[in-house]
């Protein structure tokens, strides 16, 4: 997987942003929504992202969520400029 690799914390079926970004193009346009249930460290939400696609991602474990939400908006940092509505949001569950 090389240099785009989260080690800290390393997800165990992290996917390279290449693969997802070919996923991502073939099953969606731009401008839709694309939906990750199991978010992990957020690759699926870079590649949708970068092109031009809005990203909702879920993440049971804290450390991903963090790791995710800090991956997203180093890549996207406008993604949570207080005058744009935002794109990814905490929920809190139990």
């Amino acid at each position: 997987m090389g240099k785009e690799r989260l080690k800290d914390p390393m997800h165990p079926t992290q996917k390279p942003v290449k693969v997802l970004s070919h996923i991502v193009k073939l099953a969606s346009n731009p401008d839709d929504l694309v939906f990750d249930p199991f978010m992990g460290v957020g690759s699926t939400g870079v590649a949708a992202l970068n092109l031009g696609r809005e990203f909702l991602g879920f993440e049971i474990d804290e450390s991903y969520f963090k790791a995710a939400d800090k991956r997203l908006k180093s890549v996207h940092p406008k993604l949570f400029d207080q005058q744009k509505p935002r794109k990814l949001h905490e929920v809190k569950l139990g």
